[in-house]
This record gives structure tokens, sequence and C-alpha cells, in this order.
């Protein structure tokens, strides 16, 4: 009889030990083995599980997978510092969102589109403020003033002779010239333009700053003073 008791007891004991270690008992919490979203493991119920409990960096507090940012896709997310809808570089946002600095005359790096770049916007000092060469001046004939006006006319041939500080586009001829033939074709244009004109019409301009660029069939000259386009009357 004693030994059937002893038996009964161990049993219980051990059903009792069963229910502590493997149940909550009907107590409604939660084993040590059950999944937790921060535990670096990817559950059922969860899409992700980065082990953390933080919002914000690619899979939630909930374990969820959160809608990240893309470059390129015209919307500034946190991370960007510029988003232009496309992943282009050199449009002024990078291909990885991050702002470019475009070139510019006078940063003292020659892009493409400058002969020049000296790091500053001095007029006259090699470099032009255009990222232009400063134009090389050369004295060829230091002409006399006219007696009236802005230009002397002496009538010749149907070819023309305008003299005056010839703005070519590399250099200025002080006192040069420009020699246009009978079709309005520019022959020359220097300082040994004169030995060249024969019986040409002269147009003598001391003042005047000659462009070849802009001599027509007019003879339109440009000039520093008086008016912009100022016609020699041929």
């Amino acid at each position: 009889m004693k030994a059937r008791f002893l038996g009964s007891l161990l049993v219980g004991l051990v059903a009792v030990g069963m229910i502590g270690c493997g149940d909550d008992g009907g107590t409604g919490t939660t084993s040590s083995n059950d999944p937790v979203c921060g535990d670096g493991s990817v559950a059922a119920g969860e899409q992700c599980d980065d082990g953390n409990a933080v919002d914000g960096d690619g899979c939630s507090a909930t374990c969820q997978i959160e809608a990240e940012g893309v470059c390129g896709d015209g919307t500034q997310d946190p991370g960007e510092f510029c988003d232009d809808g496309n992943t282009v570089d050199g449009d002024g946002c990078s291909s990885t969102c991050e702002n470019e600095t475009g070139p510019e005359c006078g940063d003292g790096t020659q892009d493409p589109g400058e002969d020049c770049d000296d790091g500053n916007m001095i007029a006259g000092d090699g470099c032009e403020p255009d990222c232009t060469v400063t134009p090389d001046e050369i004295l060829c004939e230091d002409l006399p003033p006219v007696a009236s006006g802005v230009c002397e006319v002496t009538s010749g041939d149907a070819t023309t002779l305008i003299q005056g500080d010839v703005l070519a586009p590399a250099t200025i001829y002080r006192g040069g010239g420009v020699l246009v033939d009978g079709a309005g074709l520019i022959t020359c244009v220097g300082c040994d333009c004169a030995a060249q004109a024969g019986g040409a019409t002269r147009v003598v301009c001391p003042d005047g700053v000659v462009s070849p660029a802009l001599i027509n069939a007019h003879d339109h000259i440009t000039f520093i003073q008086n008016n912009p386009y100022n016609d020699t009357g041929e």
C-alpha cells in the first residue's frame, strides 16, 4: 500500500514539473522560444528582422519592410542632398543625389569651352573675365587725327581700306587696317594692308575700333564712342 502511494506521488510531481517547464498553464505569458521582432531572425508574420526595433532603418519596429527613398525618383529623401528625377551626372545633381558644382569662369580650372581660367575676373591680365585669352596688342601705325568727325574718307576704286584700331580674335592692331575687295570680301587684316591697298578707297578712323566680323558690304564699322554703328557713306 505504501509503495503504491509513493508511486502516485512521483507521477503527480512529474506532471507538475512538465507544466512548469513547457507550458504557461493558461496564464498568457510568452515562452522564451516564441519569435520576437528585433531578435535578428525572420519568423512567421515578419517581413524582416534587422535585430532592433527601430523605425526608419529599412525594417520597422514591427518587422515590416519600410519603403526606402530611391535616388532618381524625383523626391528628396533623407540622406539625399538633391533628387532631379534621374541618375545622370553633370546636370547639377549627381547619380548619387549629391549637389554638383558646375564649371565657372574664374574658378581656376579650365573647363570645356574656356580658352583659359586664371582664377579671377580681372580684364587685361592674360585671361579675360569671359575666359578668353587677352588679345596681344601690336602697334602698326600712329594714325594722325582727322580734320573733322570720326573718320576721313578718300575716294578710290572699288576696294576699301579701313584703318583704325583693328580688333581681331587674338590680336589688337593699333593703327592697323582691314582691306575689303570690290565683292565685299575681306582680303587682309593686320599691319601691312596699306601696302596691298593700291588705289583703294581709304577710310581712316584714328579713334575708331574696327571689328572685321562686323564689316559688311556697306562698310559699317563699330566705334568706342559716338553711334554704335557709323556709316562711312561708301
